[in-house]
């Protein structure tokens, strides 16, 4: 009994064997009556195979935490030094395959493009499986990232276009899409939220619009934009449309006026009716300096439209300011009933030089005749009357209150005519000595 309890423990290390042989062949060496020392080898390698066993059942019995793929492949090389066939260790190989099928379909899922609904297949398909695989449990995460984009995406989707904090949204969006390209899986959520992105960004323009004054461009722009994204009857577009016909119908006002230069009033009506107005208006500049120009114009005009100014014993004005005015007049965008007031005066002025140089060409044409002969007496009238003619110009002209030139000289020919018709009327009354030197004197002085 003793030499055959002996040859199976020899070739226990060779073969394998049942556990329930190992327990027979132990309970053999126990009621032998010969001490035998592979005994205490069989008693250590069963107890090793009994703890093997119960690690691996409890490894293929865990439910609250997963076994790490270590673990499992550590127990089945531990399973191939002890030479044991046991139950477990075909669960323990049963076991190993599905890991390497799973971390097989991971590794092939990881390289290519990650569908949600493919991923989400293959994680119900593994999410009995009690091991704890490094690809798997990436997977998981990646999905587990999905999920939780998708369901803030369709918390930031709901009630979108009714939100009044646009610009929030508009964050919102930015931000998600922005997480977006940092996910591993394709969501379908993707495409409609970047054009709701283009729609917020769309309102927040539309918000700046009707906070802030754009131009016109701005707003046709953004008025088509969002024809484009199919959003223009929302009422925030339909407010900016009602404030680009109010810019049109001022533009159309603006360009009336200013084409058919209209009165001052009016083109003041259009500026105040552009305080009303929201947008850069294009033609407000032109507006604005069309009434400048015409004040600043009316300034200076005013020194020839006041009579005060042209009172006696006030400065003469310039005759040459007065035709620039009436030049620049020829300018203005706008009417004014000053502009025929300034034309009139600059024609009555004209109207004066052309009749000062006509007396004086009837002086000199007076004072040129050498030798007056017999006509000594009719010469005598003649400038008595050219003497009153020029008085007269003299007169109208100082009335008038400017400083013409013709003035000193009409007062010069007048002075020598003075004097000739004195001098002539010693024809017809004999002068004494002290009367014909003092008319000597004031000939010779002048």
């Amino acid at each position: 009994v003793a030499y055959s309890v002996l040859l199976c423990l020899l070739t226990i290390s060779a073969l394998p064997f049942q556990v329930s042989d190992l327990e027979a062949l132990y309970s053999k060496t126990v009621d032998c009556p010969i001490y035998i020392e592979k005994s205490e080898e069989l008693l250590n390698k069963l107890s090793s195979v009994k703890a093997w066993a119960e690690r691996v059942r409890k490894c293929l019995s865990e439910t609250s935490a997963r076994v790490e793929a270590d673990i499992v492949y550590k127990l089945e090389k531990e399973s191939l030094s002890l030479q044991v066939q046991l139950p477990e260790g075909e669960m323990l190989l049963d076991l190993i395959r599905q890991v390497e099928c799973c971390q097989s379909q991971c590794r092939e899922m990881l390289e290519g493009s990650l569908s949600l609904k493919e991923l989400e297949l293959l994680l119900n398909r593994w999410d009995g499986l009690a091991v704890n695989i490094t690809e798997l449990e990436l997977l998981r995460q990646y999905h587990k990232d999905a999920v939780s984009w998708i369901a803030r995406a369709n918390r930031a989707l709901l009630g979108i276009s009714e939100r009044e904090d646009q610009e929030t949204v508009f964050d919102e969006l930015t931000c998600l899409l922005k997480d977006a390209s940092l996910l591993r899986v394709k969501v379908e959520e993707l495409p409609c939220l970047d054009v709701e992105l283009k729609k917020a960004g769309c309102r927040v323009k539309a918000l700046k619009a009707l906070r802030c004054k754009m131009s016109m461009d701005y707003i046709e722009q953004l008025l088509m934009e969002a024809s484009i994204l199919q959003i223009e009857k929302e009422k925030l577009f339909a407010d900016v449309s009602e404030v680009k016909a109010n810019a049109v119908a001022w533009e159309e006002s603006a360009r009336r006026v200013l084409v058919s230069k209209e009165q001052i009033s009016e083109f003041e009506d259009v500026i105040r009716a552009s305080e009303e107005i929201f947008v850069i208006l294009p033609s407000l500049d032109e507006v604005k300096d069309a009434v400048s120009i015409a004040k600043s114009w009316l300034s200076r005009s005013q020194p020839f439209l006041s009579r005060d100014s042209m009172a006696l014993g006030s400065s003469p004005l310039e005759v040459e300011t007065l035709k620039e005015l009436v030049s620049d007049s020829k300018l203005l965008k706008l009417s004014l009933r000053e502009q025929l007031m300034i034309q009139t005066l600059l024609d009555t002025c004209t109207r004066w030089e052309q009749d000062a140089c006509s007396v004086l060409y009837d002086t000199e044409c007076l004072l040129n005749v050498e030798n007056i002969g017999d006509e000594i007496f009719t010469r005598h009238g003649k400038i008595e009357k050219q003497i009153q003619a020029i008085d007269s110009v003299v007169e109208a002209g100082q009335g008038l209150g400017f400083k013409f030139d013709l003035v000193p000289k009409l007062q010069d020919a007048c002075y020598t005519l003075r004097w000739c018709f004195k001098a002539l009327s010693f024809a017809t009354a004999i002068p004494t000595l002290e009367v014909i030197n003092c008319h000597m004197s004031v000939f010779f002085s002048t």
